[in-house]
């Protein structure tokens, strides 16, 4: 129903919107400085997403957890908690099967426990335009470089846990 002031209200049931459609935010006064192409928001999805470890990674076995992305637009969140890892390589740690593809790259957070890395290390989440994730870690004092965390730093009880987002086209 549609009440005096033009508010629309939904008493039961759900807002469907037809294919190729969505919400109109273009009442709105635009903002001239971002340039904004489009106020339509036309995509929203909740789901479970499965990491693969990447070729580079041959023979990795791993258990994964609360493994969800959501989708809003155009951009993805992607968590993930990645545990007890055998047949670990020197190899640096990839995953791909992210729930879709990356127009731009991209970086999350991440935390982790029982790793063999220095102490003093950062570790970040990079989302590549090859679909692939990766993760890289950085010390704060001296080594500031970013490096692939590999298959050897990673112990038998080891465990981490990220969150990223990204775009999508």
């Amino acid at each position: 129903t549609v009440d005096t002031s033009g508010d629309v209200s939904l008493p039961v049931g759900n807002l469907v919107v037809a294919d190729g459609k969505g919400i109109d935010f273009g009442a709105k006064t635009p903002d001239a400085a971002s340039g904004t192409p489009s106020e339509i928001l036309s995509d929203y999805e909740f789901g479970a997403w499965v990491p693969t470890a990447d070729s580079g990674c041959d023979g990795l076995t791993y258990a994964a957890t609360n493994t969800y992305y959501q989708k809003v637009g155009r951009v993805v969140d992607v968590w993930a908690q990645i545990y007890n890892p055998t047949n670990v390589t020197s190899s640096a740690i990839r995953f791909t099967g992210l729930p879709f593809t990356p127009t731009k790259s991209a970086t999350g957070v991440a935390m982790f426990t029982s790793l063999n890395c220095p102490s003093n290390s950062v570790l970040t989440m990079y989302i590549a335009t090859d679909n692939t994730l990766r993760i890289y870690r950085s010390g704060i004092e001296g080594d500031v470089a970013w490096t692939d965390i590999t298959g050897s730093e990673f112990t038998s009880n080891g465990q981490f846990y990220f969150h990223a987002s990204y775009v999508v086209a």
